[in-house]
């Protein structure tokens, strides 16, 4: 049941999982537990993960997707000024 994402040629599952609720800046979840709501979650369909460096959920990101096979998206966002800082 995904959706077309535009005109990318890209489907997503109609549930998108945020990453701040597990990160220090709400649960503070370890990577560990983190990454096992993850991996739940895309092993059920879900495709595309939504995070930001200011979530602190990278870690927890790897542990979900540690060995799993099937295509995610990742769209995150930073702060930075400039293309060399974002880097």
């Amino acid at each position: 049941m995904n959706v077309k994402l535009g005109n990318s040629g890209l489907s997503i599952h109609p549930l998108v999982f945020g990453t701040l609720p597990m990160g220090p800046l709400q649960a503070n979840l370890s990577p560990r537990e983190g990454g096992r709501l993850i991996r739940h979650a895309v092993e059920r369909g879900v495709n595309l993960l939504d995070t930001a460096e200011l979530y602190g959920s990278y870690q927890h990101i790897r542990e979900g997707l540690n060995g799993f096979q099937g295509e995610v998206l990742i769209a995150t966002k930073t702060h930075a000024q400039d293309v060399a800082t974002a880097r």
